[in-house]
């Protein structure tokens, strides 16, 4: 007798059917909210109503920008799975609820890498109440997220990357560190953006605010600095550090000194160099294997 298939996977696959419906054409997702085993709403992507989709269309603008996943959403013109069942149902409805989302890759079929919901779907699940989300990795396998989680790991306080400026009027100098900066944001996007986000300094007022991501397998870690106050016969910052592996060794790209996790993570991290005003600094942590 064939195995009897576990309720999660369940609604995992009704999801997945659900996608089917979908008009985007880089992936598909689709998205399934259940309250005591009932359905209460479905939706996948797709342009708003009485607008034309993407595949009606044949071209998908962030595709033809060689946008990257994850960036410059205001491009889409679709709505996404989570937000098209979010506004199908009644708030009264989703409270303490589940999502389930899958999520699949147009050209190979394949199930989409490190699935996720964007910060903007993020923001509507937490609002409607949605307690928590299960995403596919896998015919069989997923992850289970707390709601909570993301409301705690509060992504946007690390900032969005962006100009708001005019390019064509900046000096020379001045694009040298645009491209710095945007080569920087192309190594370290999956760090920030897939990784775990620590807050090390407090909402209060002090001389310097920093924050660390983690890679989940523990492998690297990115901790940045801001001093937010800088005045005369300043003593050197000091800050913790967390999230790194107790018994791997990490080497510190601020003096190349390689020490257990567990050591970084008690001792902290002195920096001895003097910042101005305003001015940051990125501490890089990689494994030794």
């Amino acid at each position: 007798m064939k195995e009897r298939r576990d309720k999660v996977n369940y609604y995992l696959d009704l999801a997945e059917i659900v996608g089917q419906r979908g008009t985007c054409l880089r992936r598909h997702y689709g998205a399934v909210i259940v309250k005591n085993d009932e359905v209460i709403s479905t939706g996948y992507v797709g342009a708003p109503r009485g607008r034309k989709n993407c595949s009606d269309l044949g071209i998908c603008i962030r595709q033809k920008m060689n946008v990257p996943r994850g960036e410059r959403y205001e491009l889409c013109r679709s709505v996404h799975a989570e937000a098209n069942a979010i506004i199908s149902a009644s708030r009264g409805k989703m409270i303490g609820s589940t999502l389930y989302l899958v999520g699949k890759e147009v050209d190979t079929g394949e199930y989409v890498k490190n699935s996720n919901s964007c910060s903007m779907c993020k923001r509507m699940i937490i609002n409607a109440g949605i307690d928590r989300v299960y995403i596919r990795d896998s015919k069989d396998e997923y992850r289970m997220i707390h709601v909570q989680q993301w409301i705690d790991d509060d992504e946007s306080l690390a900032g969005s990357f962006g100009y708001e400026m005019d390019l064509n009027k900046i000096s020379e100098e001045e694009k040298e560190m645009v491209k710095e900066q945007v080569a920087a944001m192309h190594e370290y996007y999956e760090l920030t953006h897939e990784g775990l986000y620590y807050r090390l300094t407090g909402l209060k007022k002090q001389d310097f605010m920093a924050w660390e991501f983690v890679a989940k397998d523990q492998s690297r870690a990115l901790l940045t600095i801001v001093k937010t106050d800088a005045e005369g016969n300043m003593l050197p910052v000091h800050t913790k550090v967390c999230g790194l592996a107790e018994d791997k060794l990490y080497r510190c790209s601020l003096d190349q000194e390689v020490r257990l996790g567990r050591t970084w993570n008690r001792a902290g991290l002195t920096l001895h160099q003097v910042l101005e005003e305003y001015e940051s600094i990125r501490v890089e942590f990689t494994e030794v294997k």
